[in-house]
């Protein structure tokens, strides 16, 4: 599948899509029980800070991306943040197990996009049928590393990291509050 590269800039609204979550993420040992989310509702009315990553249970993403944003959880909100989100391309059984794992519970809500609908509305979608990092290994389509500040619905700023962990850090986000 070849993507619409076409960048979210600040200052467009969040599109609509539908994206998936789970209805009882604190609920350690249970399986996911999916709930299907619109995006333009769920963003609407609030400031939001949207995480998206490539891979649940990946290396950076488990252990540095979104680790930070849920330590930060307090500044944010002090800096007016009234959610975190964190977008996979993942199944939403497989991202509601990556939460419990790092025992989120409600603090983050954890999202997945598994057609990549949302990803490649946001131009955040790419292909790693050509391989990813130094294996080669491929995981089909997913979603770049980014951060996004969405207030009632429209990006205030955007951060992408195709290498490396840095302009979509929590640092950052918090730095562009």
């Amino acid at each position: 599948m070849t993507f619409d590269t076409k960048l979210i800039q600040a200052g467009d609204r969040i599109p609509s899509a539908s994206v998936f979550t789970s209805q009882n993420p604190d609920e350690e040992g249970v399986c996911a029980v999916p709930k299907k989310l619109e995006t333009t509702e769920f963003f609407a009315g609030r400031k939001v800070v949207l995480v998206t990553v490539p891979a649940a249970f990946s290396p950076t993403c488990q252990v540095q991306h979104v680790p930070a944003f849920v330590d930060a959880q307090k500044e944010l909100k002090e800096k007016g943040v009234d959610a975190v989100a964190v977008l996979s391309a993942d199944t939403v059984f497989a991202v509601d197990a990556w939460g419990k794992s790092m025992k989120i519970g409600k603090g983050v809500t954890m999202l997945s996009d598994p057609y990549v609908e949302f990803s490649q509305k946001l131009g955040l979608a790419f292909e790693t049928r050509a391989g990813l990092g130094p294996t080669g290994f491929k995981m089909g389509d997913r979603t770049r590393r980014a951060a996004l500040i969405v207030d009632d619905g429209v990006v205030k700023w955007i951060g992408v990291d195709d290498k490396g962990l840095d302009v979509s850090s929590a640092e950052s986000v918090l730095a562009h509050l």
